[in-house]
């Protein structure tokens, strides 16, 4: 005997159990992966120090979690220029960097504290730099030095127009009822299903109600055209994880930046981070 499946007030509407698994399998949800939730930059550094003026130098590694928060900004240090540095091969020179060590055997401890009131990395085709009033706080170990910078401005090279826009949500949680087909194939779309398949008869509303779920998401006008904000593709665990207490991104926003006036200028577009570390 086959089986079959009826939806609650149209019990007229049947289709098997495999037609169904049909249905579901061609609307089932695929991630794209443009999207990078853990931002990490990999360039050289330099950094300037004021109490005792000089700058160090070397490779710099920085990352950011998924909720914007600073987790990595450290530099290998391998270059030194100081006022009080008579030279590389001079074992005793005195370089006070925040109680401790920039290079092993070639500085002696310190102190107090020097301030780094210039924090700059440059990689392929963008800069990073510290953009606060403050100096940033900082701190050594052998050979290593580790930062932490509450505000960033980090600058890309790019000829370029920028014409979308996007940004993780965090800890957004909604039932995604809306559905615009305009919007299927949209490059910023982070899931993809294939395309609505027009049917009659009894399969039309599971087809329905399959894409639905599959590319369900929150629509709005901006300057004339389609906004949206729509669920990462595993946004069902994200969503249970927020419930449970933790900070998520769950979802994207996405806007044209086609009509404004757009933070960039001589190809060089700037994105802001204002959140340090925790």
């Amino acid at each position: 005997m086959t089986k079959t499946v009826r939806l609650a007030g149209n019990v007229g509407r049947v289709v098997t159990q495999d037609e169904l698994a049909e249905i579901q399998q061609r609307y089932r949800v695929r991630e794209r992966d443009w999207l990078e939730l853990e931002i990490a930059y990999e360039g050289r550094g330099e950094a300037e120090f004021s109490t005792n003026p000089g700058t160090i130098g070397g490779p710099t590694s920085i990352s950011y979690r998924e909720d914007g928060t600073l987790e990595l900004f450290q530099m290998t240090v391998d270059e030194l220029a100081a006022e009080q540095h008579p030279g590389k091969a001079a074992p005793d020179a005195l370089f006070v960097f925040v109680n401790a060590l920039p290079i092993p055997g070639g500085f002696g401890f310190g102190g107090m504290s020097n301030e780094c009131v210039r924090l700059e990395v440059a990689g392929d085709g963008y800069n990073v730099r510290a953009a606060q009033r403050s100096d940033v706080i900082a701190e050594a170990g052998n050979d290593t030095a580790t930062f932490r910078p509450y505000r960033v401005v980090t600058s890309i090279e790019s000829d370029a127009e920028p014409r979308y826009w996007a940004v993780p949500l965090l800890n957004f949680t909604s039932d995604f009822l809306v559905v615009i087909e305009e919007l299927h194939n949209h490059p910023l779309r982070t899931r993809q299903t294939s395309p609505y398949e027009l049917v009659s008869g009894d399969a039309r509303i599971y087809h329905e109600l399959a894409y639905q779920q599959g590319n369900a998401l929150i629509a709005f006008r901006c300057e004339g055209e389609f906004g949206f904000i729509e669920p990462l593709p595993d946004y069902k665990e994200r969503r249970a994880r927020v419930e449970a207490g933790e900070t998520v991104a769950t979802a994207q926003s996405w806007r044209s930046g086609a009509r404004q006036r757009h933070p960039s200028a001589h190809g060089r577009t700037l994105v802001e981070s204002a959140r340090g570390s925790t």
